[in-house]
This record gives C-alpha cells, structure tokens and sequence, in this order.
C-alpha cells in the first residue's frame, strides 16, 4: 500500500533526481567562436610583445578580470605574431601563445568556466589532431573534444578553432594538446582564447523552472497519495 511515508520518499527521489539532472554537466566540441558564445577572452598580447620569451609557469588574467595560471611540462613559452615570426595559417597579425617546442598546455583558473576555445595550428606542416580535456575542481575529467586540422603557410586564418562547452560553469583547468602531428615535437600555436564565463546563460544548462517543476512534481504526488491514504 502506498503511504504518505513512501510519497515523502518518491518526493525526495525525484528531487535528488532533479539536482542529478541539473549539476552533470557534459562537454561538447565547439568549432566556431560564435557557436561558444563567448563573454571573455584571454588576449595573449597583453603578457608581453612580439618575439618576448615568458616564462614556464606564468601568470595571466583574461580582458574580464578572470586569473589563471598557464604552464607546460617543460621549457618556456614565447609570444609570436602571425607573419612577422610565425609564418603560419592565422590571420595576418594575430598575437599568438607559441608552446615554443614544449607543451601539453595547462590553464588552471581562478574561478570555474563553463567554456573555452581558440585557434591553433601545430607547428609543423601536415595533418595534426588537436585536443582539449576539461577538468572540474576536484581534477576529475569531465570530458575531452577532438578535432583535426591542417597546418600550413597561407595566412588566410584557415587555423582550425576548437573549443569545449559545458552544460554548467565547471571548468577549473584544461590541457590543450596535440594528440597527433604528421611532423614532431607535438608543439604548437593558439589564438586569443574566448572564454564563456557564466553557466547561467549557457542554453545547454536547465532552466531553474525546470528544477521547480520536478519538484512540484513530486510535492504533487506526495500530496495526491496521503489524500488516497485517508
């Protein structure tokens, strides 16, 4: 017989059923800035100039305030304009974070993301694999994006743009890499970073009606079976 005991507990497992659905989050490959609806970005000019050597780790913030620490496994980085030091396939002038023969690439952020993304180009000519893991707080992979690319001389910005969204604002580090070149080392080079800061806004992420429905639900339910219990 159906109890208001057993309608209580069919309330308090649909509303854990409801924060389940609402706090998984799941990564998704972006291939376009426009399809990551970025709100920051991470503008590599602003750590140093033309052809500067930074260096292994350092420290950065995006254009919005966000910090963040940027290292790689070993050696230093380099600062590095397209056409002028960087003979590659970005866009004439772009201000470039060149892994200058090391990486993966590591960004651990101050705050949680729920989205990142960027331009890159292996610096050897040839096909490459690019790839992006997405790590919460407790340094649990939340998942991994690849995409592949093909690196040459044009110029043209025809640099293939990868990105990993998630359905909430739990990003707190990624690692860029390679995860194949037809040359090696497995060094590379990427674009300013956009960045979507605010889960709130991502449309993949539930509505907060939704979680009020499910509960409603379940308060519904538990009211009908102690009505049937009398």
């Amino acid at each position: 017989m159906l109890t208001m005991k057993s309608g209580l507990s069919m309330l308090i497992g649909i509303t854990a059923l409801g924060l389940s659905l609402t706090s998984q989050a799941s990564i998704t490959l972006v291939t376009s800035g426009a399809a990551l609806g970025g709100n920051d970005m991470i503008d590599w000019s602003s750590i140093g100039s033309n052809g500067d050597t930074i260096s292994n780790p350092f420290s950065a913030n995006s254009v919005g305030g966000l910090g963040m620490s940027i290292s790689q496994i070993g050696g230093d980085f380099q600062r590095i304009d397209q056409s002028s030091g960087w003979s590659g396939n970005f866009a004439a002038g772009d201000k470039l974070l060149w892994t200058g023969g090391g990486g993966p690439l590591t960004i651990m952020f101050a705050n949680p993301i729920s989205g990142i993304g960027t331009q890159i180009q292996a610096n050897f000519f040839g096909a490459f694999g690019a790839e992006i893991d997405a790590y919460d707080s407790l340094d649990n992979l939340l998942g991994s994006v690849n995409d592949d690319g093909s690196s040459n001389s044009f110029g043209d910005n025809s640099a293939i743009y990868i990105g990993a969204s998630s359905s909430s604002a739990d990003i707190s580090k990624v690692v860029i890499s390679l995860s194949y070149a037809a040359s090696q080392p497995g060094d590379f080079a990427i674009k300013t970073a956009d960045l979507f800061t605010d889960g709130r806004s991502n449309p993949a992420t539930p509505e907060p009606g939704s979680m009020a429905i499910v509960v409603g639900m379940g308060i519904s339910g538990a009211g009908l079976l102690a009505r049937r219990r009398k």
